[in-house]
Parts: C-alpha cells; structure tokens; sequence
C-alpha cells in the first residue's frame, strides 16, 4: 500500500514540476487567476467564431460552433474540409469527411467514445480550440482557473485595441498556454456588434507541452455572440445524408401512425433526368385499401387501387379512362407473408413510411421549410433482394411551425439513399410531403375510382354493376336539400349498415326531386369475378342478393334515412313500391322492380355504356 501511495506521489511530484517548469518559459509571471481584468467583456454562452490559424509556415481555416454540452470543429486543409462534432450530453465524438473513392463521393462517419483519457480541447496537437482560449474547460463549462489581466493599448488593422492576457494550463493534454487577446476599444471604435460591444479580433498563442514550446496565432474573421437559433442548429448537428453507426439514439421516431391516413408528396427522380412526380396517398388499414394518385405530366394522371379484401389491385388512367386488374403483389404497401411467399398482406402504418427492420439515429434539430423546424433520424439497412450494399433512410418530421410547437408531428420529407459495398451512391430518392390528415374520410375517394373501374371494365370482363334508384318521401316538404351532403353521407351510411356491404361497393349517390319526393340514384357493385393472393380473402353478398335485400327492407318501411335542416333533424322513409334497378352484367343490360322515372337516372346508363365502348376501341386500336 506504501509503495502504491509512494509512486503516486512522485507522478503527481513530476506532474507539478513538469508544470512549473513550463510556466518558467512561457508564462513569466505564473499563471493568472480569478477574478478577471474589469475592462474584459465577458464572452457569450453561445457563439460562433471563424478564423484563421496562422504558424510561421503554413495556416489553415477554423471553424467553431459553441453552445453549453455541445461544439462542433470545422477545419480546412488545403481545401478539404473536416467536420468534428462533440457531444458531451452522451458523450459522443464524430468526425465526419467525404472519401473521394474511384471519383465518387463517399460519406464517411466515425465515433468515438468521450471517456475520461478522451482529449476534447484541442482542435490538433497543440491547436486549442477557441473556445478554450476564451474561457471554456474541455467539457464546455466556464473554466474556473481561467482568467484575464489588461496589458495595454494598440492599433490593429487600424482599429484601437485593448491587449489583455492570459495563463492557464489545459489539463487533458497537459499544456501551460499563455494567450494575448487583442479587442477592440468600445470607447474609440464601435464595430458589426454595436455600441458598447467589443469585437474580438486576434489571439496570440504561446504553448508548451511536455518540454515542447509551440506559437501560433488565431486571426479573428468574424465572431457572432449568440446565432440565430437556424444558424445555430444548422452548425451543430450532423450533415444530411452521413450515418454514424453506433450512434446513440435519444429521442425515438414517431410511431403513433393512424390506420387511416392521407399525404400528398412529390418526388424527385434522378434517373428520370430529376422529373418531379406528384401524388396523393390514401392508406385506409381498418379497411385494408391503398389509394395512390400518380401524376406524370404529359403522360396523364393514374389511380392504384390496392383492395387487401379481395387480393386485387386496379389501375386507373384517366385520360384514356382504361382500367386494368392484376394481383397485389408483395411491392410498395404489400409485403410477403413470413413462410407463404405466395400470400401478401397489407403493410401497417410503421412499414408503410418504411420505418420498420431499421435503426434509427436521432441526429438532431433543422430548418425543413419555410418557418419549420423539424426533428431528424437517419437509419441503414442492408439492400433487398441480391444487391449488396446499404440503404440510408433520412426522415424530417416537424415539431414546430410559425413558433407554435404540434401537437403530433408531421412527415415532411424523407431522403432514400442507396449505397453500394464500399459506400458509392447507387441511387438518391427524396420525397416531399404536404397536406398530411390523420383519419380522414378516406372511404369516399377509393368508391368513386372502383366504379369507375368496374364501368370501364365492363361485363364482359365479369365486372357487373346494377344502377339503383328508389324514391324518399318526403310529404312535408321539409327543405332537407338545405344539407344535402349531411343526407348524401347519411344514405350512404344506412345502406352499407341494412345491406351488410363494405362501403366501396357504393358510389356516385346523386339526389334529385320529383314533386314532394327526393330520387335516390346510385351505382351498386356487385363482387370480382377473381380474388387475388391474399390469405382469407372476403366473400361477400352478390349484386341479385343486395337487391333482394333492399327491396325487402323498402317494402316493409322499414328503410329510413335521418335528415337534417336548419336546427331540426326528421326522419324520412323509401316509399314503398320504389325501387328500380338496371343490372348490367355479362348476360344483359335488363330493367327490374318498376317504371324508370327520371332522365338522370338513365343517364348513368348511358354515360357506362359509352365508357365502355370507347376504352373498348381504344385497347383494340392499341393491340391490333
């Protein structure tokens, strides 16, 4: 134990004479300590300072970004940029560059753990950092044995300057400093920071360590106390687009995702010479459909439709008005059954902003958009499939608009980079998001592009359709048509309910009057002919069935419908007796249960067999 404390002793003993010695060659007069000169102007808590640092052959550029717990270096050699980044929240060093390999551009980023033998207060060697010059320890925390004491005046660069200087020894790489600091006067000069605010504009530096004595000075290009909030954050966080592994995690992405959900985005695609393509989404997980709105330019607007129930998928181009049907397959929001490679399910919310079977890093706070701010995470997977490499997935969610903080937060942007084995960019997708809804009512616009669907695809193709109409009555007169798009969602609601369908299945509601009388009009869907590779696929009511049932439920007053006017609600019934049908199927186009009433009615009669022959002319013209 003895011999124990006595090799301590002597380390700390030459420790000390170590330290005394150096004070003998670079500061004279010992080191300075508290309280500081009162003609020093205190230095920000937060700032960012660009200089120069100067030895006697060579110099090169350094860059600071200084706030409590958190700094970032960066440094210019020869015109190859270096980026440090320390963290001493978690304890964290990162250094970041661009490898050039084979002429392309490769992002690099390393770690390294911040422990107590961890050097933080030096930029290289002997090369302090700014910060550690004006009065900061290495953990950025006001250095208690720091100091200043005033020198004299000068003229520098033709500004009248005050010189002060400091002694201090830097503990975590063992180095006595002796700093001069020249500011200049708030008397004689007022400078880019205003009345009474010095700006700092050199710093000499004599250094010596373990014997060596070395001098360099810092030219001052500008100091900024206190940044913009933007400014700062922008310096401090990590670069777009680099991956640290092992990186610490400290706030985790969302993963509170709706079922139902809406976002319109537009992506950037490099390999279509960066064509933007628009969109609109629809993912509707309670009701197992995807809605996807395509839209390229010239080449016209498409809508997918990805029914999960039945296993199909239907693409609708809207300027040919041409649909075609195919099984869902295992891209985009389906995804393979674990051990049924031939089954595809539906992704949930986490797989379907591809957020699942990846780790993501929190890298920080940045300014995504115009008065946003938005938190970011960067996560890598392995790429699918054969390819070998990695895939980076960037996601910009915001938390803050106008200054005003959201409740939930909103996908903004998300940057999908693919990387080959050695860190070579592949490809780059980035996607902007707009107008994201939580739970909206996705249903509608999914029903209007089905039937458009089954219209073009016609019986012939097993896609069977019936136009129903049956009549409300309303004796009273009662002015419903004051909200008559509170009855239009209230029929559609009442017939899915007493039919026992999947709302899809209706579409195009039309209400129209006839005397006292309201005329219900609508396009009833009966099922596909087919269903697709899904692992319980829905059977349900046939078109006959449906009218079957519906005219039962009308004859025996038993269908009502709740209206609403003004600050009243009333119920309204079918009258009996009302109900017409056209089934257009593959057998014929055949009239039931009753006179046809109104034009607008046969109208949709019409208008189905017109699409019908003209997407009719247009593939035979295309294929022949």
């Amino acid at each position: 134990m003895l011999k124990i404390f006595r090799s301590k002793f002597f380390l700390l003993l030459a420790i000390i004479i170590q330290i005394i010695d150096c004070q003998g060659e670079v500061c004279v007069d010992g080191l300075i300590g508290k309280p500081d000169d009162p003609r020093w102007h205190p230095i920000a808590g937060r700032f960012e300072i660009f200089a120069e640092v100067a030895f006697s052959d060579g110099a090169f550029e350094v860059t600071q970004a200084f706030t409590a717990g958190r700094d970032a270096i960066f440094v210019t050699l020869n015109g190859v940029p270096f980026s440090h980044y320390y963290n001493f929240e978690t304890n964290e060093y990162f250094t970041v560059s661009t490898l050039i390999l084979d002429g392309a551009p490769v992002p690099l980023c390393l770690k390294s753990v911040i422990d107590n033998q961890f050097p933080t207060s030096n930029v290289s060697g002997t090369v302090l950092k700014p910060s550690i010059l004006l009065g900061y320890d290495s953990k950025n925390k006001i250095n208690p044995a720091w100091a200043t004491r005033f020198v004299g005046e000068t003229i520098l660069r033709g500004i009248p300057v005050d010189i002060f200087i400091a002694c201090f020894y830097v503990q975590d790489i063992q180095t006595t400093v002796e700093a001069t600091y020249y500011y200049s006067n708030v008397t004689k000069f007022h400078g880019y920071l205003g009345r009474n605010t010095p700006i700092l504009l050199q710093i000499d530096v004599k250094t010596v360590a373990f014997g060596k004595q070395e001098s360099y000075q810092y030219n001052i290009f500008r100091y900024t106390p206190y940044p913009r909030p933007n400014q700062e954050i922008r310096a401090l966080e990590t670069p777009t687009g680099y991956f640290c592994k092992n990186r610490n995690s400290t706030k985790p992405l969302p993963s509170d995702l709706p079922e139902r959900l809406s976002v319109n985005s537009e992506t950037q695609v490099p390999q279509l010479n960066n064509t933007i393509l628009s969109g609109h989404e629809l993912f509707d997980k309670q009701a197992e459909f995807v809605r996807l709105d395509l839209f390229f330019g010239r080449l016209g607007h498409f809508t997918e439709i990805h029914d999960y129930r039945t296993g199909l998928s239907y693409r609708y181009e809207h300027m040919t008005q041409r649909c075609t049907v195919n099984d869902i397959n295992g891209q985009f929001d389906g995804v393979q059954v674990e051990g049924q490679p031939n089954i595809v399910r539906m992704r949930d919310g986490l797989e379907f902003f591809l957020l699942d079977n990846t780790t993501f890093h929190y890298t920080g706070v940045r300014h995504c958009r115009e008065r946003v701010n938005c938190h970011v995470w960067i996560g890598e997977k392995a790429l699918d499939g054969n390819r070998k490499g990695t895939q980076h997935r960037e996601w910009y969610w915001a938390f803050e608009m106008n200054g005003v903080e959201l409740r939930n937060l909103i996908p903004i942007k998300f940057i999908m980079t693919d990387l080959d084995e050695r860190g070579r960019l592949i490809s780059a997708n980035e996607i902007t998001m707009f107008n994201f809804h939580r739970n909206p009512l996705t249903i509608f616009e999914i029903d209007h592009t089905l039937s458009e669907c089954y219209r073009a695809l016609g019986p012939k193709q097993g896609y069977n359709y019936g136009v129903v109409k049956f009549v409300i009555a309303n004796d009273k007169e009662y002015p419903v048509h004051k909200n008559i798009e509170y009855l239009t969602l209230t029929i559609w609601r009442t017939l899915t309910l007493f039919l026992q369908l999947r709302p899809v299945r209706i579409s195009n509601i039309v209400i129209d009057h006839d005397g006292k009388d309201l005329i219900v009009t609508f396009l009833l869907l009966d099922v596909p002919p087919k269903y697709g590779p899904v692992e319980h696929p829905l059977h349900e009511h046939s078109l006959d069935t449906l009218v079957e049932r519906l005219q039962t439920l009308i004859n025996d007053n038993t269908l009502a419908f709740r209206a609403k006017f003004d600050t009243k609600e009333v119920d309204l019934r079918a009258r009996k007796n009302s109900l017409d049908v056209i089934y257009v199927n593959n057998k014929s186009v055949t009239k039931a249960h009753g006179p046809l009433i109104t034009g607008l009615w046969i109208g949709f009669l019409v208008l189905g067999l017109l699409l019908g022959v003209g997407v009719a002319f247009i593939v035979v013209k295309k294929y022949t």
